[in-house]
């Protein structure tokens, strides 16, 4: 069976509406996972619900699978850099 990589783009801000959106794209993936990337490129802000979606994400994906996030902006990587989840996932920040 192949495996793929998911990209998933968050649009805005990343909030508990955004995990909604996310699991019932991952809820109908029909190949297993084996690495996300979830590309911040149009996306400036990040709340507490969107923290706990990284967690959720991660969860529901398994452990087994490499969750990257891409294109970070300033404000984003603080918020992400303060919650320490620079432990946890992969963070690349945006470059202009």
């Amino acid at each position: 069976m192949m495996k793929e990589k998911l990209t998933i783009l968050i649009r805005e801000k990343f909030s508990y509406e955004s995990w909604k959106q996310i699991r019932n794209l991952i809820d109908n993936q029909k190949m297993p996972v084996i690495k996300c990337e979830v590309d911040f490129r149009c996306s400036e802000f990040i709340d507490s619900s969107g923290l706990g979606s990284l967690l959720a994400l991660q969860e529901k994906l398994g452990k087994d699978v490499k969750i990257t996030l891409t294109n970070v902006n300033k404000g984003v990587y603080n918020v992400l850099r303060v919650a320490n989840f620079e432990s946890l996932f992969l963070i690349k920040k945006y470059s202009v």
